[in-house]
């Protein structure tokens, strides 16, 4: 019974679904109204990260390191499955998919596109971003 409860509570922890204020005190919503995705705008700097898929071995991707720890809420209504309640807090790096040449990893930059949560082993992070576009920020001194 205890193994259970542990496990459980490691579960909560890993997700961590508890609201946490963003910058301006509420989460960074990922889908409108209707339930479709919207474009978000995030800074921060690239930074390369490895990660284990379970049959498939090691593999890496870019993440975006955030400037501060933000909230992202995917509640709300799902024309596919219904009502889903997603709120993910204290994200402090985001998976960078969709960009074919990333810039040199350390360089500071905005990144806009469509977040989401993760979903399959292949993804770095529990939030991703289907990069639009990628604005190179000038190096601090």
């Amino acid at each position: 019974m205890r193994w259970l409860f542990l496990s459980l509570l490691g579960l909560c922890l890993f997700w961590e679904t508890t609201v946490s204020a963003a910058a301006d005190g509420r989460c960074i919503d990922l889908r409108n109204d209707e339930g479709v995705y919207v474009e978000i705008t995030l800074r921060g700097f690239l930074a390369y990260k490895t990660g284990n898929h379970p049959t498939r071995g090691e593999f890496a991707g870019t993440v975006l390191v955030l400037e501060k720890a933000a909230c992202f809420d995917d509640s709300g209504e799902d024309m596919d499955s219904g009502y889903r309640d997603m709120i993910v807090s204290n994200v402090s790096h985001v998976h960078l998919t969709g960009f074919e040449r990333m810039p040199d990893h350390g360089r500071p930059v905005t990144v806009t596109g469509k977040g989401f949560l993760s979903h399959t082993a292949w993804h770095l992070t529990r939030v991703l971003i289907d990069i639009d576009s990628i604005e190179l920020l000038p190096l601090e001194e």
